[in-house]
């Protein structure tokens, strides 16, 4: 699919339901347009996904113009510090702090619906929504073989994390962006916690589980100097990687809802973990070390020493399994995804590699909280059971 975006072909691929579903949906939210949404008028729409907190969608003006939509569906808010934002308002910081890198869409417009409509009632309001440009930057990295991407254009995809790791991208971020606030009030957040953690047994001991996960997690940070922060993508895999050969970067990133201010090395873990590479690794007996290869290369176009650390796998490894847990048991995923069933598959075969992953850590001699796991002396002793299908 030469210069199409991704994004066209997942849509291509939804299944009718879902795609009826949400034309039925935008027709009912057309009359509601308020007047800074009015290029939208007549626009059609197309389902690409959703989560908790918004449903991400493909819409063409009548100009036929590309553009994706995230609309705030339910008004999902989370309290950073003293401010509460939704997901989407957050990204639309993010990319505006970082729209001169030209890595990233940009943003064409972000609806605020409690700012921009204070006079009609909150259940009559176009729901806030942010919209950006659509990258034709062909696929994401979902269908790529690792082998042939990382090994003609890896200094590409490391130029791409430098440019946005660079000091100016998180000018002007309040603490609401930072890694401990993003954690506490997140990932751990106990209203999260206590909706969407559906397992068959749960019971207090993961819940401890969870507090020693939380608790490590934030003295890992707190040993760690601020000052070597960076704006971190925060959600490297593989569906947040376009790539495309023809263009000067070669590649652009997408979905960042999760950015943080925190440790580079988070993004450096992601790229290993989360595209492909540490399978490749395995794969080649360690001859092809792609851990050596992001070190060195991040060293070259930033300056900067990255640390492969259990300390940096560990927070990696545990934000992921929450946000499985958060992201696996939820009703929107039955209302507006298609191909269910497959979605969960994946999910399960990840949450069952993390705890193994997990494991593996905590009885890392380096890892520099392994005497807070010791009760841990086996995996099975993980209270994690099983991914649960919502419904």
């Amino acid at each position: 699919m030469e210069n199409q975006s991704n994004w066209i072909k997942l849509v291509e691929e939804e299944e009718p339901p879902a795609t009826d579903f949400l034309q039925d949906l935008w027709r009912s939210l057309q009359p509601t347009l308020p007047d800074s949404l009015k290029f939208l008028k007549g626009a059609s729409i197309k389902s690409l996904s959703s989560n908790k907190s918004y449903l991400l969608a493909l819409m063409t003006t009548l100009k036929g113009e590309d553009i994706v939509a995230k609309l705030d569906l339910e008004s999902y808010e989370i309290e950073f510090g003293e401010e509460p934002f939704s997901l989407i308002k957050r990204e639309s910081t993010i990319l505006n702090s970082i729209e001169n890198l030209e890595i990233a869409p940009e943003v064409i417009h972000f609806y605020d619906k409690d700012i921009e409509d204070t006079q009609t009632p909150e259940e009559e309001r176009f729901p806030s929504a942010l919209f950006t440009t659509l990258e034709g930057l062909g696929n994401n990295l979902s269908g790529q073989p690792v082998q042939e991407w990382w090994e003609l254009y890896k200094e590409d995809l490391i130029k791409v994390l430098a440019k946005l790791h660079n000091e100016d991208s998180k000018a002007g971020l309040n603490e609401g962006f930072y890694a401990k606030e993003w954690l506490n009030h997140f990932v751990f957040n106990e209203d999260n916690i206590a909706e969407f953690i559906l397992e068959p047994h749960t019971n207090e001991n993961l819940f401890e589980l969870m507090d020693r996960l939380q608790n490590a997690c934030n003295k890992i940070l707190e040993n760690l100097d601020e000052n070597k922060f960076v704006l971190c993508h925060n959600n490297l895999s593989k569906s947040s990687v376009l790539h495309n050969p023809s263009t000067d970067s070669k590649f652009k990133l997408i979905n960042f809802h999760k950015a943080i201010v925190g440790p580079p090395e988070l993004d450096a873990h992601s790229i290993y973990h989360r595209l492909g590479l540490e399978k490749y690794d395995i794969r080649s007996g360690g001859i092809k070390n792609p851990i050596q290869e992001i070190k060195n290369l991040y060293l070259k176009h930033t300056g900067h020493s990255l640390n492969f650390s259990p300390d940096f796998k560990f927070i990696n490894t545990v934000q992921r399994i929450m946000m499985l847990l958060f992201e696996n048991n939820m009703p929107p995923m039955i209302l507006y995804q298609s191909n269910l069933n497959m979605k969960y598959a994946k999910r399960h075969t990840e949450f069952e590699f993390l705890k193994r992953r997990l494991f593996s850590i905590i009885i890392d001699d380096s890892f520099s909280h392994k005497s807070d796991f010791s009760k841990y002396t086996s995996q099975n002793m993980l209270p994690f059971s099983e991914l649960i299908l919502y419904g």
